[in-house]
């Protein structure tokens, strides 16, 4: 009886503990500190992207009297940061601006709305050097919320646009499968006539797979293609309700697809959610995360693994703060949700983003007198093994061998596999070699990765199993 008693201790400390360490938000960092006012675009795009250990950042500030793009990284997982460096080279009214990563190449996209011009610069070294600033699209009409999403040397951006007509908005697509060195002719998504408004797209990628959702009066539609965006299925409704729903965002893992979404069906702004297991061909019914008690707006969210993360603007206080709520088991259940920023000032606009183990969340922040971008992470908060064990993310047919390995192994995979990306990362999620495969059968060498265990993610599938290295 006794040993019982023992055992049942010991199992609820453990799980105790294991609650614990997922929920453990490290304090708050300022990452800016000027003498103008630092901000974030809200909601439908990123200003946050991470890769590995390198976490990538932009905002804008106007310390030299007008606002330009700013950008920051952390090489350590965000426990240290770079100083931040302009990436806007000429002087314009900043609209919107969106950020992505893919292994070592950063992409930004921003609004020039003085002269309706997409703006683009990457860095292929992790944002140690970055290309001259290039006009990517110009129009006569007005751009409205951008967002732009990668996978491998693929880049995808979706906007508003109001070329057809003034009262006549619609979502248009472009793509550049070379790294963003050359850009698609602009793909017109939506046909919806005068006074309709397709605008505030959000979109995301998994494959061959892109998603995309976006908002049309008061309801939040779904598009979605199977082939890199050559073509693309009819739109569909995800929101049952009509009152309204706005500022739809979208995070893949793997084929699993979540959308969060504004929605005003209980007579109060809350957070809802969506999400489909099968690349978006089916979904589950629609749930609110946030209660009817407060107001909840401006959200963000990132997926990783069975793990899916999302922050909003939380009004249960006066003045608003940070809320967030996580799931560990791709939104079959969500864990409570909490304030991030509990103190006595103002927080808005938070955008998150989760690589290996680690979640990362910028906001902008008041305490200081004037509007400064703050940051915090939990390095547990997307356990590895989480990632690892999820059988929805293995595909049959990948294989690795020798295993143990020495000096090299081979990566076998299906002729349908996503080979533009193939990433070896250790138990802490960081990032240890990265190459492109081009035959079914990839030898990849081992030169410089140390002993130990190590797993290996092919495209946005995880080989099953863990790589051992003896050497």
């Amino acid at each position: 009886m006794q040993q019982h008693k023992m055992l049942f201790l010991l199992t609820t400390l453990l799980i105790i503990t294991s609650t614990s360490v997922f929920a453990q938000w490290g304090p708050d960092q300022r990452l800016t500190n000027t003498s103008g006012s630092s901000f974030l675009y809200n909601n439908n795009a990123w200003n946050i992207a991470a890769s590995g250990d390198t976490v990538h950042v932009i905002f804008t500030d106007d310390q030299n009297s007008v606002f330009q793009v700013y950008y920051t990284s952390s090489y350590d997982a965000g426990q240290n940061w770079n100083a931040p460096v302009i990436l806007s080279q000429a002087i314009s009214n900043i609209w919107s601006y969106a950020i992505a990563v893919s292994g070592s190449t950063v992409h930004v996209v921003w609004l020039n709305n003085m002269e309706n011009r997409f703006l683009y610069r990457r860095s292929t070294n992790a944002g140690a050097t970055w290309s001259q600033e290039d006009t990517i699209l110009m129009t006569t009409q007005n751009f409205i919320s951008h967002c732009i999403a990668t996978n491998g040397n693929n880049v995808y951006l979706v906007w508003g646009d109001n070329r057809i007509g003034i009262n006549n908005l619609e979502i248009y697509f472009m793509s550049s499968n070379d790294a963003g060195l050359n850009w698609s002719t602009p793909q017109r998504l939506t046909n919806t006539g005068n006074n309709v408004g397709d605008n505030v797209p959000s979109i995301a990628v998994n494959g061959n797979f892109l998603h995309l959702v976006w908002g049309r009066h008061a309801r939040i539609l779904y598009l979605r293609s199977t082939n890199n965006g050559i073509s693309w299925e009819p739109e569909r409704f995800l929101t049952s309700d009509t009152i309204y729903q706005s500022q739809s965002v979208i995070a893949v893992s793997g084929n699993n697809v979540h959308v969060t979404w504004m929605d005003q069906r209980n007579n109060q702004i809350q957070i809802f959610y969506r999400m489909s297991s099968d690349n978006g061909a089916n979904w589950q019914q629609e749930t609110y995360l946030t209660e009817i008690s407060y107001t909840a707006d401006y959200h963000t969210i990132c997926a990783i693994g069975n793990n899916i993360h999302v922050a909003w603007r939380d009004f249960r206080t006066i003045p608003w703060h940070i809320g967030y709520r996580n799931s560990i088991n791709n939104g079959m259940t969500w864990q409570p949700d909490i304030i991030l920023t509990p103190n006595s000032f103002t927080q808005e606009g938070p955008s998150i983003a989760a690589a290996g183990s680690k979640v990362h969340l910028i906001w902008y922040d008041n305490r200081d007198g004037n509007w400064e971008i703050y940051y915090k992470r939990n390095p547990t908060g997307s356990g590895i093994e989480e990632e690892v064990r999820s059988k929805r993310q293995e595909v049959r047919g990948l294989e690795v061998y020798p295993n143990p390995a020495k000096t090299f192994f081979t990566i076998r995979t299906p002729q349908t596999a996503d080979r533009s990306q193939i990433k070896i990362f250790d138990v802490t999620g960081k990032v240890v070699k990265e190459v492109r495969g081009k035959r079914q059968d990839t030898r990849i060498s081992l030169d410089g990765v140390k002993n130990g265990i190590y797993f290996v993610k092919v495209g946005d599938d995880m080989i099953k199993g863990k790589l051992v290295i003896t050497k």
